[in-house]
């Protein structure tokens, strides 16, 4: 009798997981995840401008923080629209509310138009690039990360000459140029960036050269010192373009 039991709460529970699972899988379940994503952004803006006690003048101090923080998000994309970047470019303004397995977590998601490989923009620079989208929030990966990885080229300054081609990836903490030909004459001082992806325009500025040294008779590889500081970075950019 409880063998029979057992049998039917684990026939019954595997039923109900595959309904979850389908359902999820042909979307019925969006409604209910974005409700939750809401309520995950909103304890978020709590905790994180929530006054320690509610004195007038820490509430004060709270309206300060959140005209300081609207401040640095106009700025900031000032500095972006002011830098010489294509007009088909589209920048979607967005939060940091989080981070999880060196991942970033913003308050952007499928309900935005954002993509899944799409580019994340820091300031004027390249900050990392998006790997999971949820209804109304979503994940990308920085040049911090250990699986980060992005084509990318290297020229004198921006709009010059190609001078090579390669893949950026983190290598044990630091942002490495591989796969470079050695043909191919790039030297210290010259300007990384983005190589035309999917959803990644080319020519996002990424870092600098730092030193370059050969790795076989065709390959060299270079050390790249990233020109955005990911410690100071609460608002970002999602970039599409035509």
């Amino acid at each position: 009798m409880q063998l029979s039991r057992n049998v039917f709460l684990f026939l019954l529970l595997l039923f109900f997981s595959l309904g979850i699972f389908f359902l999820d899988r042909f979307g019925f379940l969006s409604f209910f995840r974005g409700g939750l994503e809401n309520l995950f952004i909103s304890f978020s803006s709590y905790f994180v401008s929530r006054p320690k006690n509610l004195t007038e003048q820490n509430n004060c101090l709270t309206l300060e923080t959140e005209n300081a923080s609207l401040k640095n998000e106009n700025l900031s994309l000032r500095k972006l629209l002011g830098a010489p970047l294509p007009s088909s470019w589209h920048f979607l303004p967005s939060r940091i509310i989080g981070q999880e397995e060196n991942a970033y977590i913003i308050d952007q998601g499928r309900s935005n138009g954002v993509l899944s490989g799409q580019a994340v923009m820091g300031d004027n620079y390249f900050a990392g690039k998006v790997i999971f989208v949820g209804e109304n929030i979503s994940r990308f990966v920085s040049f911090q990360n250990p699986d980060f990885k992005v084509s990318a080229l290297v020229k004198k300054e921006a709009g010059g000459e190609i001078l090579g081609r390669g893949l950026l990836l983190n290598e044990g903490g630091r942002l490495v140029l591989t796969q470079v030909l050695i043909s191919e004459e790039i030297k210290e001082g010259d300007w990384v960036f983005t190589s035309l992806e999917k959803y990644i325009p080319a020519d996002i500025p990424i870092g600098k050269i730092a030193k370059t040294k050969k790795i076989s008779s065709v390959f060299q590889k270079s050390e790249v010192l990233p020109f955005l500081e990911l410690q100071n970075l609460n608002r970002v950019f999602l970039i599409s373009y035509k």
